[in-house]
């Protein structure tokens, strides 16, 4: 028995479904049915109801549930003590950001945090790896652009990032090109829906990785660009670069649809938010609700 086996066993007995846990989880539905077989084997019980296309609990899988939710808090008691041992006493803050958080969000709420001179661990990642290592243990804090619903993760709304499509001023035909922030799959999905509803063909579309070299390669003439309104702002405001299709608060011809933005999520595991951590938590929710 394993701590993953107990997560996917937690996870479709919340979901009602192998399927829809294996979406939560982000892994394939063969995964789940697996996970689940080897640990009805190893307890010699069987958990679930296999029924249609859901699952429902046996009287055995819910007897075994408030034991796997205490197996799993007892490990992350044992990884928090394990993490914040320093010689100090003091509790290591793990901190997850996606690019576009850790570009606009994650100064101010260091700030809000007031760490002092508590140790600190920031790495940036992808949204549904920040969602996954939280879910390990693996982290204190994510902060992600894409929003995720989990029992053992609270979620605060931290900001919208309008996009905006813009190219360099003067610059014609640069609709051939459309460069993109694309962190996940749901970025290229949202830059075809925004040149689906400009007329502009979602072939031209250019996926770049960094925040910074998209500006950089917008400013260069490289094409025009779907980007976050804050990275271009200042280019806007100087006149090196224009507006091609303002934002609109409702679709309509040559309008950025209303729903182009991207939301800028605070993600609290349950162990931060109980744990020894819980007062910079409720530091950084003041913090969101400001």
């Amino acid at each position: 028995m394993d701590e993953i086996q107990l997560r996917t066993f937690l996870a479709a007995a919340q979901y009602g479904s192998f399927s829809d846990a294996a979406r939560a989880l982000f892994v394939a539905q063969s995964s789940v049915t697996h996970r689940v077989r080897s640990l009805e084997r190893e307890i010699g019980a069987r958990l679930f109801h296999r029924q249609g296309r859901g699952v429902s609990l046996t009287e055995a899988g819910r007897a075994f549930i408030p034991y796997a939710q205490r197996c799993l808090a007892a490990l992350e008691q044992g990884r928090e003590a394990l993490s914040g041992a320093r010689p100090s006493g003091t509790r290591r803050v793990r901190i997850l950001a996606c690019p576009l958080a850790a570009a606009y969000e994650l100064p101010g709420l260091l700030s809000a945090a007031r760490l002092g001179d508590t140790p600190l661990e920031i790495q940036v990642a992808g949204s549904k790896r920040i969602f996954k290592r939280l879910l390990r243990g693996e982290a204190d804090l994510g902060l992600t652009s894409i929003q995720f619903r989990h029992p053992a993760i609270e979620t605060v709304r931290l900001a919208e990032h309008p996009l905006v499509l813009v190219r360099p001023t003067g610059v014609t035909g640069s609709r051939r090109r459309v460069l993109f922030h694309q962190e996940e799959l749901e970025d290229l999905l949202l830059a075809q829906a925004v040149c689906r509803q400009v007329g502009w063909p979602v072939g031209g579309l250019f996926p770049v990785g960094d925040l910074l070299l998209l500006r950089r390669l917008l400013l260069a003439g490289f094409g025009a660009a779907l980007a976050p309104e804050a990275l271009v702002a200042e280019d806007l405001a100087a006149g090196r670069l224009e507006p091609v299709a303002p934002p609109a608060t409702a679709p309509g011809p040559g309008g950025v649809p209303a729903a182009a933005h991207r939301a800028v999520t605070l993600l609290i595991p349950r162990h931060a938010a109980e744990g020894p951590l819980a007062a910079i938590v409720d530091r950084l929710r003041a913090h969101a609700c400001g």
